[in-house]
């Protein structure tokens, strides 16, 4: 690649390569070099790729360039049941965009989900809490009291400090100082 349209049109190439590895090498290019001028084309793949591993690389880097366009498709992939093990990296890819609208939702996978779901979605739920509506925090520490209580009632796992009642009983208190 000597110049900047070989540049483009082997990313171009890459991209649209059936080829996952070429296409993951065009998109960490992509994120390392911000080529921001590639992101319609990367919305474009987000709606329609299928493959997990470069829907990852995907919501990543457009994370990664605060491209809030991208929040609806990936809160689509989030609440979608066949990526319920697979959601952590987009919810990730969340963490500096604009998507105070699913405050809740971020709430409830505080309380659902594996580890990397919630300990993924209590970092959005704290960067988003203070732009989160009175009714929201108020239906937000309902469903947080209701799950801490479910909680309660198992037992500590082997590595008690990653253990849900932490998140929900650190979220809970965010949310009193909060209101």
């Amino acid at each position: 690649m000597t110049n900047f349209m070989s540049v483009n049109e082997q990313l171009i190439k890459d991209l649209e390569s059936t080829n996952l590895e070429n296409k993951i090498e065009a998109i960490q290019y992509i994120k390392e070099e911000k080529y921001i001028l590639f992101v319609p084309k990367l919305l474009k793949m987000l709606s329609t790729e299928e493959n997990i591993n470069i829907l990852n690389y995907l919501a990543l880097c457009l994370g990664k360039f605060k491209i809030n366009e991208a929040v609806p498709i990936l809160m689509g992939y989030i609440k979608n049941p066949e990526f319920q093990n697979m959601r952590g990296s987009f919810i990730y890819a969340l963490l500096d965009l604009d998507c105070e609208e699913y405050f809740l939702d971020f709430v409830k996978m505080i309380c659902d989900g594996n580890f990397e779901v919630y300990d993924h979605s209590f970092l959005v739920f704290e960067s988003i809490i203070d732009d989160a509506m009175y009714d929201q925090k108020i239906e937000a520490l309902k469903i947080l009291q209701n799950q801490k209580e479910i909680e309660m009632l198992k037992s500590k796992s082997e590595y008690p400090q990653f253990d849900r009642i932490n998140y929900i009983n650190d979220a809970l208190e965010i949310l009193k100082t909060s209101l």
